[in-house]
């Protein structure tokens, strides 16, 4: 994780499999280091080839209803190839 505390701006880079503890860990981190809500993410998963574990979206979903405080405003983006993406990509004939 990198972090602009002054933005509020959130980087996740991960190579590596990505588990739900794994995430929520790097999330509260960001969480507790900024002075304020987190506003901003970017969620960088280029280098990553497979899904999430299965549950973890709701999971996930579930973390940010009971952080809604935290991370309820925040703006999410998620960089992806068609290898990387959370949801397969397909192709129209």
């Amino acid at each position: 994780m990198r972090l602009d505390a002054p933005t509020g701006i959130v980087l996740f880079q991960s190579r590596d499999s990505l588990g739900y503890e794994e995430w929520e860990r790097e999330v509260r981190a960001a969480m507790e280091v900024l002075d304020g809500p987190i506003r901003r993410v970017l969620s960088d998963r280029r280098r990553m080839s497979f899904d999430f574990e299965p549950g973890m979206v709701e999971r996930a979903i579930g973390f940010f209803r009971t952080h809604a405080h935290d991370v309820g405003e925040a703006q999410w983006a998620i960089l992806v190839t068609s290898e990387s993406a959370p949801i397969r990509l397909r192709r129209q004939p």
